[in-house]
């Protein structure tokens, strides 16, 4: 409130906001007043004004003393309840985007287009841009052999998702849509237009760039539908939203009214400049160069009147010969080259050279060189020929080798002998991994650091995907589970699910499932058990409720904590190497205890929620243990959680302390806490008086 002081707040998910915190609000809105989290008798006052936004119906989640005193609200329709035609139009505006980004026209048969119009998008309008240019992709590979002049949409080109919305509805709703789409199909040209329910969209006279353009330039495309979900241009921490949006749409822009295809670096450096003058930074960085002709300069006014109707970015009038001097610049210096050279090497007489192909024959060059390792030959043969035909390349760049096996990474301290260049090999010949860092070479001018980096994230991304695929196999055919229940909430049934599943992933244990389970009455919870694990081979039960099936093991909470309950657990599982792993047995139960500790102390905490406040209180609980050299007992453990959370929400509430009296002779474990109290005093703002560590440390030792 005090940064809003005199602006608009924005308060964003309002339904997540609790009835107290509602009545607070509104106690602000009727008096202006606040208070500051853990103040009492001191009020602030405040000019605010309050926007917020909600995806559920505020009737069923706001108090009524709270919806009373808004006084406007706005509600604006999802997807499902626009009219057919704005639908029809968003959908032929989306399109629009594909084209205008891959060069190419899109025709849209009106199945398809009612398919799309009748979709209901789990995700609203953003899954409903992922379908379409998941069909633009379908609909480019089904054409590939062809000219593509023009890209056609059909219904089969559709995920199947949006395939079965027709399927789904009766005839007089289809027939009601058909009215209303006419036209057998519909044209959406390259270029940006507007689409209104009776105006007809022409193509225009434009020059249309070559089929071997468009196939690097679409190849590029599919590549980047792939990796736009997990890969960002542009720092998030550097640029917000807005800004890359603008920068997606000027790039666009520049490409086709000024026939650039900019580079990163221009990319960053343009939208670094927009930021500054976003954020009126009048230290943001200022030339005009001589040579920025008057057309040059209408460019520049066309391209800031764009940015202003579709982003409500206000650019200055001032600003309008600097953009075209940027713009000039990008004009005058054309993208560089690629300055490095990248192999493949296989074993075998045609191994390198197949792969090679594929990548090549994808990418429409010739920018990877195969060379092809024959078992024949020693490996001083292969290494001659190798230097060989490095040699033969301009030795103007970095030199990237691919390597089938790892063995071949020490030929890097040879080569470096008989080459100039800087060497980096790398041990993959994946196919997606080569075809991303050749594209990227080829087309986005990537460093050699670059690829490298990329190389890493593609890695990691393939390796995930192989290790569920694997997983999803073992599943099928080896099924075996271990519920875990609880008769009041989730609390206990849910962590001991977590942390089993931790237990499995650790140690490769892929054909057991934790399902939790949650109900007062253990009736209904058998019941849950029988019908779900049907054809499964259930291992125990474990919880704080005893279900009395008898053809299945039973395991109390009680036994997990107090007993053996946890060797029984990891007996089941039938891996005998982690019975003597005593450190995961330990982390376990500790684990357990921790949230068992939390779950109690939160019916006491009347403002604080204990799960929060736990990590700075653990970090607090194990330095003192480190003094001590040991772990303490869990029976220790809960009570300190218990005691240090309440005392913090004592102290912070300026309720009772303990007294402040000082004793001269303290001992090593008073010390300690005297030593670490601050951790808690930073995180929550309190003053820890002697008296408090005096009794935490009494706590410790009761174990004693």
């Amino acid at each position: 409130m005090a940064h809003a002081n005199g602006g608009v707040l924005f308060l964003d998910e309002i339904h997540r906001l609790p009835p107290e915190g509602q009545e607070m609000l509104f106690y602000f809105i009727d008096t202006g007043k606040y208070r500051m989290l853990g103040e009492s008798g001191v009020e602030h006052r405040a000019n605010v004004s309050l926007i917020m936004a909600t995806t559920e119906n505020p009737d069923n989640h706001l108090l009524t003393t709270f919806l009373r005193r808004i006084p406007m609200i706005i509600r604006i329709p999802n997807l499902e309840e626009k009219s057919i035609e704005e639908k029809k139009n968003l959908v032929l505006h989306l399109y629009n985007l594909e084209a205008i980004a891959t060069h190419i026209p899109i025709m849209i048969d009106r199945d398809a287009l009612m398919a799309l119009v009748l979709y209901d998008p789990p995700g609203n309008i953003g899954q409903l841009k992922n379908d379409i240019r998941l069909s633009v992709a379908r609909s480019y590979l089904e054409q590939k052999q062809s000219t593509l002049e023009q890209l056609n949409v059909h219904d089969y080109s559709l995920s199947q998702l949006v395939q079965n919305s027709i399927e789904r509805l009766d005839s007089k709703t289809k027939e009601d849509y058909t009215k209303c789409l006419i036209k057998d199909a519909y044209y959406v040209p390259p270029y940006p237009c507007r689409f209104k329910d009776d105006e007809n969209i022409s193509p225009v006279d434009f020059s249309q760039p070559t089929h071997t353009d468009i196939k690097s330039q679409f190849e590029e495309y599919v590549q980047k539908i792939a990796a736009s979900l997990e890969d960002s241009t542009h720092p998030a921490f550097i640029l917000d939203d807005e800004i890359q949006d603008i920068m997606a749409f000027t790039h666009e822009w520049i490409l086709y009214h000024m026939n650039l295809l900019l580079e990163r670096s221009q990319n960053a450096a343009f939208a670094f400049y927009l930021k500054s003058i976003h954020e009126n930074n009048k230290n943001s960085f200022n030339f005009v160069t001589n040579d920025t002709s008057e057309e040059m300069i209408e460019v520049g006014r066309n391209l800031i009147k764009e940015i202003e109707t579709r982003f409500h970015f206000q650019i200055p009038d001032s600003q309008v010969h600097m953009i075209a001097s940027i713009l000039q610049t990008f004009k005058n210096n054309e993208p560089r080259t690629s300055k490095i050279h990248m192999f493949v090497l296989a074993h075998g007489d045609s191994l390198a050279t197949n792969i090679a192909g594929v990548v090549n024959n994808l990418l429409n060059g010739s920018f990877l060189i195969p060379f092809d390792m024959s078992l024949t030959k020693n490996v001083d043969e292969i290494l001659d020929d190798l230097i060989i035909t490095i040699q033969k390349e301009p030795d103007d760049g970095d030199i990237i080798l691919f390597v089938d096996m790892g063995s071949l990474t020490s030929i890097e301290d040879i080569l470096k002998q008989h080459i100039s260049q800087r060497i980096f090999v790398v041990p993959t010949i994946h196919t997606v991994i080569l075809l991303e860092s050749v594209r990227k070479v080829s087309y986005l001018n990537y460093t050699a650091e670059a690829v490298l980096n990329d190389v890493v994230r593609m890695t990691k991304k393939l390796d995930h995907a192989l290790e569920h695929h694997i997983k999803k196999y073992i599943k099928q055919y080896t099924e075996k589970v271990i519920y875990t229940i609880c008769h009041s909430g989730e609390g206990t049934a849910r962590y001991l699910e977590m942390y089993l599943k931790n237990i499995l992933e650790k140690n490769n244990i892929f054909n057991i499932d934790i399902i939790s389970l949650s109900n007062d009455s253990p009736k209904k919870i058998r019941k849950m058990i029988q019908n779900t694990s049907q054809r499964k081979e259930v291992l125990c039960i474990i919880g704080n409720i005893d279900p009395e099936i008898e053809e299945y093991p039973f395991i109390s909470l009680e036994d997990i904590l107090m007993r053996d309950g946890v060797t029984k657990v990891i007996r089941l599982l039938g891996d005998e190497h982690l019975l003597q792993d005593q450190k995961t047995i330990y982390s376990f139960k500790r684990d357990i205890f921790i949230d068992v500790s939390l779950e109690t102390v939160q019916k006491y905490l009347l403002y604080l929620d204990a799960k929060k406040i736990a990590p700075v209180i653990l970090d607090f609980i194990e330095k003192i243990e480190r003094v001590l050299q040991k772990n303490c007992d869990n029976n220790i453990l809960i009570k300190l959680i218990i005691h240090i959370c309440c005392m913090v929400e004592r102290l912070m509430f300026g309720e009772y302390s303990a007294p402040d009296d000082i004793e001269t002779n303290t001992s090593d474990l008073l010390n300690a806490i005297i030593k670490n109290k601050a951790i808690l005093e930073n995180a929550f703002h309190i003053q820890i008086t002697f008296g408090e560590c005096k009794f935490i440390s009494e706590i410790f030792q009761n174990e004693q």
